[in-house]
């Protein structure tokens, strides 16, 4: 998703620094999506789910 909205950017060349958007966006998608999803995760799968994150 990342290469995807830099190539945009880059194709388009859009203002405000491509580079910038996408770190803005890999950083939001983290704080707001990812680390949210893995604490569900582990609130509905436990330890099972835990071991699982070990592994990989």
């Amino acid at each position: 998703m990342s290469v995807v909205l830099l190539s945009i950017s880059i194709q388009f060349n859009l203002i405000g620094g491509p580079f910038l958007k996408v770190f803005l966006f890999v950083g939001y998608i983290t704080i707001f999506q990812i680390i949210p999803e893995e604490e569900a995760m582990e609130e509905n799968f436990g330890e099972e789910y835990l071991s699982f994150k070990k592994k990989y």
